[in-house]
């Protein structure tokens, strides 16, 4: 990996530590500059962002709810990610390509069959689809993304709770039980996104393996 500079590490906020021998954490800047957040995710095919179209416009109905749904193609499970102010150099770019390379995982399939609500009260909450079901191959790609990151000079946020945010609201949801979401991952996907842009821009994609 190029070693960065003072001025490339200053692009980012406190969420990132970019190794051994950078800079102190800053304070997160004011928000008057774009916040960019690169991430991987896993995301749904075609006939499944239909079927979480049909889903998030019932559950709006029922909520008597206007919000917007992020739509097919921002449906996305998250898997780790970095954020900072300000676009990320080059340098950073290549190495999230090449960690994304390095590890690999099965074709599976997936199942989310409950709705949830995630927010501080007065906020947007995240209503999200989710799984009660264990998923062993999910679980495990993100821990050995998660180290390989790590290993790159990344810190990233212990933890991982698969989900896929279909819109965001102030109503409370909680636990509701929705007809099952399936559908099968086949690749792996590096995402840019930009704070209030309502886009994501695909950077690298990796097919997963066999079953």
């Amino acid at each position: 990996m190029t070693k960065p500079s003072s001025r490339q590490l200053n692009l980012f906020g406190p969420d990132v530590d970019l190794g051994a021998g950078s800079a102190p954490a800053r304070r997160r800047p004011p928000p008057d500059r774009d916040e960019h957040r690169y991430f991987f995710a896993f995301r749904p095919p075609a006939d499944a962002t239909h079927s979480i179209d049909i889903f998030g416009r019932s559950l709006c109905r029922l909520l008597g709810s206007r919000s917007r749904l992020l739509g097919p193609s921002r449906y996305h499970i998250t898997l780790c990610g970095i954020k900072g102010q300000g676009e990320a150099p080059a340098w950073i770019i290549a190495a999230l390509k090449t960690i994304g390379g390095s590890v690999s995982a099965p074709i599976f399939d997936i199942a989310f069959d409950h709705a949830r609500g995630y927010g501080r009260p007065g906020d947007p909450r995240a209503v999200f689809l989710a799984s009660t079901q264990k998923i062993s191959v999910l679980d495990d790609f993100y821990w050995r993304l998660r180290n390989a990151m790590q290993a790159n000079g990344f810190r990233t946020k212990p933890g991982f709770n698969p989900h896929l945010t279909v819109f965001y609201d102030e109503h409370p949801v909680t636990n509701a039980i929705v007809p099952p979401v399936r559908f099968t991952v086949r690749d792996l996907v590096l995402i840019r996104s930009i704070h209030g842009s309502s886009r994501h821009d695909h950077l690298a994609r990796w097919q997963l393996g066999g079953r």
